[in-house]
């Protein structure tokens, strides 16, 4: 399966998914929670992790590709539709939860 491309946690508080970064900036490490995706617990952990990514993200910061909800929706939605929605990068249609994981998360970097 291939994951468009950034620490795990079983919880659901927001602040255990902040790690600082080489440049000392705090940021959110994404990629894990995104694979683990599988159910409906899974899916809210990725997007509690991506709501701290955003709120942690300073305004010059350029990890985040679309910072209105607008453009966050359409850069979603081209992904969806470039990719018949993950199947041809490789995402199992048997993991709804996780296409929709893929779907934020590809709001955030797809351009």
């Amino acid at each position: 399966m291939s994951i468009p491309n950034g620490s795990s946690t079983q919880s659901g508080r927001v602040s255990e998914f902040f790690r600082q970064s080489q440049k000392g900036q705090t940021t959110v490490d994404l990629q894990p929670l995104l694979h683990q995706v599988h159910d409906p617990q899974t899916f809210l952990r990725f997007a509690r992790a991506l709501m701290a990514d955003k709120t942690a993200c300073s305004s010059d910061d350029t990890d985040w590709q679309n910072v209105t909800v607008e453009g966050f929706l359409e850069s979603a939605i081209a992904w969806a539709e470039d990719s018949d929605f993950g199947i041809s990068q490789g995402l199992p249609p048997s993991n709804p939860w996780q296409q929709f994981a893929v779907f934020l998360y590809c709001g955030k970097i797809y351009e």
